[in-house]
């Protein structure tokens, strides 16, 4: 988890405490099916698909459904590593 204090674009301030799920980055996060033929990527896209839905439902059961952000890396500052 980081905490850090954030100024959106309208200037607003708030400070947040987030568990990250992917560091702020310039990459894109994926699992590459290159290797794959046409009907196994389409197999592994159809299971891919059904695991997220089963991560995003498993999410909403716990209550946090509504707690997805995305926030700038710029406009991040006094970032600090918390423990859990």
């Amino acid at each position: 988890m980081i905490n850090f204090d954030y100024t959106d674009k309208k200037g607003k301030e708030t400070n947040r405490t987030v568990w990250v799920m992917s560091p702020a980055s310039d990459k894109v996060l994926c699992i590459d099916l290159t290797e794959f033929d046409e009907d196994e990527r389409k197999e592994y896209a159809r299971i891919l698909e059904e695991l997220k839905t089963s991560y995003m439902e498993s999410i909403r059961e716990v209550g946090l459904g509504t707690n997805f952000r995305q926030f700038f890396k710029d406009k991040m500052t006094n970032e600090e590593l918390i423990g859990m």
